[in-house]
């Protein structure tokens, strides 16, 4: 691709970028982030839209870092920056400090000539000067060191020097040291410091603002990568990287139900389930007294299954079982089934949640029929443990409801107990490193439940992890595997 074709490329990409990231008027309320398969788009090549996704991924994700960089550039306040003018800025900056490859010149110049063209030629000088300034700021990538007032962290193994001290000191206020040089709200600084202490917290957010790889999990045990799919193992077994992009080769092997996308930390969850149900020790999660009949094939709920990864994990691990994949939202249940129809799966039927209540019934006293040998309650959440993926996450957590979010968790938990069976196994899981929606919060106001007797047989917490190798990359999440006894 010659030189012209790229500064085209980019351009328009930067656009796109700029269109959608202008419409962020509120730090809190960022904007959505249209499908790939949106009319939004449709202006766009293939080639351009990768670049204007990964340009608003990333411009998301450091945004608490550009915009202190800006300021400091500006040198007065940035609250009176038009909408436009502070997304451009924040595409220029990003390319300077955080992307490799952008030539200085190009950078600037299509800044500058962006905001002529979309109606801000006013502010075209200050583009130019802010945009200068930073370059001249920037000293470069060295080896990651430990934080100073001059340096953040780039990625795990790299830091960017620049030409002076301009963030807080991290040796005498290390919070205010990480929301503006990791790029986190204030108030989930101080949560996270709570959660995690000092020495876990850097490592992590640094995760956070990493560009995560695409994981794929194998649903075939014998599943062996096709040369071309650019495909390489990840350190989990089973799961492989996509390492040349989504390729129409990997689009084939998800279609034909041979690879589903997964970090591997989010199919933990099942993963150890189906150690445990290996496991001849472990008691099986059927009361066989009063459920024989269903002991060869397990009757198993997976109750908020969204697009279904994890119901396609559990069918594929668990063949001769009757799985209900259940969900209220009618959209994503209507693409669950031609999923399930695409892939085959005959062990599973989709129902809508209110299906279910309505099925299981009442025995005469006004119990509800336990019918459920295993329950998933993959429960909405936070996304605190995979702020790297949903990257408008961060911003919107200082104003998310969490005391609601962690009633409706509850209710979730306690509406499984009750359509589970007697020595069934209630399997919680979530995408969040927060304690309140995990363990000391939601599962342990069940086992405090006096008129259940329940026991945990399974609970791991994982944090974000990124070690500069795509092949150890893993998002957070928790998962806790209980069994009713009573």
């Amino acid at each position: 691709m010659n030189v012209a074709m790229m500064f085209t490329m980019e351009t328009n990409a930067r656009a796109v970028a700029v269109e959608l990231l202008a419409r962020w008027r509120h730090l809190h309320e960022p904007p959505l982030i249209p499908e790939h398969k949106s009319a939004f788009w449709s202006n766009l090549s293939p080639r351009d839209r990768v670049l204007a996704f990964d340009l608003i991924h990333g411009i998301i994700r450091w945004r608490g870092t550009l915009d202190h960089i800006i300021r400091i550039s500006l040198r007065r306040s940035d609250d009176q920056l038009e909408p436009l003018v502070r997304a451009i800025l924040q595409l220029g900056a990003y390319q300077l400090l955080m992307q490799d490859g952008a030539a200085d010149y190009a950078v600037i110049d299509t800044s500058v000539n962006l905001a002529r063209q979309r109606g801000a030629a006013r502010a075209a000088g200050l583009v130019n000067a802010v945009l200068r300034h930073i370059q001249r700021l920037r000293v470069g990538a060295q080896p990651r060191q430990a934080p100073r007032p001059d340096t953040f962290a780039l990625d795990a193994r790299r830091q960017m020097r620049l030409s002076k001290p301009i963030f807080p000191d991290p040796k005498t206020d290390f919070p205010a040291y990480l929301a503006a040089a990791a790029s986190h709200p204030p108030e989930l600084v101080a949560a996270m410091l709570a959660w995690l202490g000092p020495d876990l917290i850097l490592p992590m957010m640094i995760a956070d603002n990493c560009r995560p790889p695409i994981v794929l999990r194998a649903d075939r045990t014998d599943f062996s990568p096709p040369l071309d799919a650019g495909l390489r193992p990840h350190e989990e077994p089973g799961y492989f990287l996509a390492a040349a992009g989504w390729t129409p080769s990997v689009e084939e092997l998800v279609q034909r139900g041979e690879l589903s996308p997964q970090d591997s930390t989010a199919g933990l969850a099942v993963r150890e389930l189906i150690g445990l149900l290996k496991n001849r020790s472990m008691e099986q999660p059927v009361d066989a007294s009063a459920h024989t009949e269903r002991s060869a094939n397990l009757k198993i709920l997976d109750l908020c299954a969204g697009l279904g990864t994890k119901t396609v994990q559990l069918a594929r691990a668990l063949p001769t079982a009757d799985i209900t994949a259940a969900d209220m939202a009618p959209e994503k249940l209507q693409r669950l089934s031609l999923c399930v129809r695409r892939l085959g799966l005959t062990n599973v039927r989709v129902l809508p949640v209110a299906m279910i209540e309505s099925d299981t019934g009442s025995y005469p006293d006004g119990a509800r029929d336990r019918s459920f040998d295993i329950i998933l309650v993959d429960a909405p959440c936070s996304n605190t443990g995979v702020l790297a993926r949903r990257v408008q996450s961060r911003w919107r957590w200082p104003v998310l409801n969490r005391a609601a979010l962690f009633e409706q968790q509850r209710k979730l938990l306690q509406w499984a107990a009750g359509v589970l069976a007697n020595r069934g196994w209630l399997v919680y899981s979530t995408c969040s490193i927060d304690p309140e929606e995990n363990r000391s919060g939601v599962t342990e106001a069940l086992l405090q439940d006096r008129q259940s007797s329940w026991r945990v047989l399974s609970e791991k917490a994982v944090l974000p992890a990124d070690t500069g190798d795509p092949a150890q990359r893993r998002d957070g999440g928790f998962i806790c595997i209980l069994r009713r006894d009573g």
